[in-house]
């Protein structure tokens, strides 16, 4: 991923060749070497954009630019940064894209425009700021640059996700059908994870089942195989839980039931250190409330980062449906009181002992989701934030 296929010895200067190499060094060794090196890994990107751009080094340039946006939407909290960063694409790929693309003709510089345009919609689809007329436009542009330079499967497993968002089967079904039609040279099991949804969408849980089924026990075209060697998801606690995601996105409550009741329980009963805040649900969805005290801290964070605009506003939406279920199931499992005190003036008061009701927990959370999911639909018209909390609610049955 990483500058493939360029000759750094081919560049005059000494210190941008350093510089690509160290880059290439720190993230040899897939995603892990990836985390562990992230600090230093943007540093020297954010040195390689300077430098090539200077030395007119613009295959360089643009692969550092979306290896930027790729490392900032691999961690947490930087979507104001790949917004930054996503005018920096706009403004310099219309100056120098099309005139230097012959000069890079062997390269995979052409396709670079399809992926960060990729990343970028990843953060305009939860945002309340991107009204319906900015993400629509963006949404032409996506397909228009999709078409000119390449990857178009991308910008179709996009079509599939922003379709989920609107429950728009026709959107969704045009998606998945014009993907069909395309060569994909990217990692096998996570451009095909939308794919999940697309089935759930149109109640085929078996057709999602086979498709998990076949990721899982490795039974995908050979030529995608060396996708196991870098890819994180095709584990089946992590498909489970994205089916199980996109069953409550949809609407689709028997189906969730169901795969709650044959996998759901036995997969999310103990918890793991890298838990979010779905996973904490769904682990008390389980039955395990050994993980009580980690959730409560999650809980007060997930309100800090929407209060420090460092989440998606669908973002807070999800976290906060979660909240409102999660304190109402901890009720009905008789645990009546949990020690917190947001220390908010429109919260609920914990008691001398520090603990606060669930039930009035509960209410609060389902208040902050109420207030940020309307503000979204606002926004977005065709989102229906009614309709996901009603979901929300049959699934947990609360």
């Amino acid at each position: 991923m990483m500058f493939s296929g360029f000759n750094t010895d081919l560049m005059e200067s000494e210190e941008l060749r350093r510089l690509v190499n160290q880059t290439k060094t720190l993230t040899r060794g897939g995603y892990d070497a990836w985390d562990a090196n992230a600090e230093t890994i943007l540093r020297c990107l954010d040195k390689i954009l300077a430098l090539a751009k200077k030395e007119k080094e613009w295959y360089l340039y643009f692969r550092a630019l979306y290896n930027m946006l790729y490392e900032l939407n691999r961690q947490d909290n930087s979507d104001r940064k790949i917004l930054k960063y996503a005018e920096v694409f706009y403004h310099d790929q219309q100056l120098y894209m099309d005139r230097e693309l012959p000069n890079y003709s062997n390269t995979n510089m052409s396709e670079t425009n399809t992926d960060c345009m990729d990343i970028i919609f990843s953060v305009y689809r939860g945002y309340c700021q991107i009204q319906d007329e900015k993400m629509d436009n963006f949404m032409r542009m996506f397909e228009e640059c999709a078409l000119k330079y390449g990857h178009e499967y991308i910008y179709y497993n996009a079509l599939m996700r922003l379709g989920f968002l609107y429950r728009d089967m026709d959107m969704v079904k045009k998606g998945k059908e014009n993907f069909e039609k395309c060569s994909c040279d990217g990692c096998y099991v996570c451009n095909h994870y939308p794919h999940l949804g697309y089935y759930l969408m149109f109640n085929d849980l078996a057709g999602a089942e086979d498709l998990l089924n076949r990721i899982i026990n490795k039974n995908i075209p050979q030529e995608h195989k060396w996708c196991y060697k870098y890819c994180q998801r095709a584990t089946e606690k992590g498909m489970y839980g994205r089916i199980l995601c996109y069953c409550i996105q949809l609407g689709k409550t028997e189906l969730f039931i169901d795969v709650f009741e044959r996998k759901g329980k036995y997969l999310f009963c103990e918890g793991e250190e890298d838990d979010g805040t779905t996973y904490f649900l769904f682990r008390l969805c389980a039955g395990d409330i050994s993980g009580l005290k980690d959730a409560i801290k999650q809980a007060v964070e997930d309100i800090e980062l929407e209060e420090k605009q460092q989440t998606s506003t669908l973002g807070s939406i999800y976290d906060f449906l979660c909240w409102y279920c999660y304190f109402y199931l901890l009720e009905k499992k008789g645990i009546l009181k949990v020690k917190v005190d947001l220390k908010r003036d429109d919260a609920p008061k914990a008691d001398k002992e520090g603990m606060t009701k669930c039930r009035e927990l509960g209410a609060y959370y389902e208040k902050r989701a109420d207030k940020t999911g309307k503000k979204f639909a606002e926004s977005r018209k065709r989102f229906d934030y009614e309709g996901i909390k009603k979901s929300y609610e049959e699934c947990m049955g609360i």
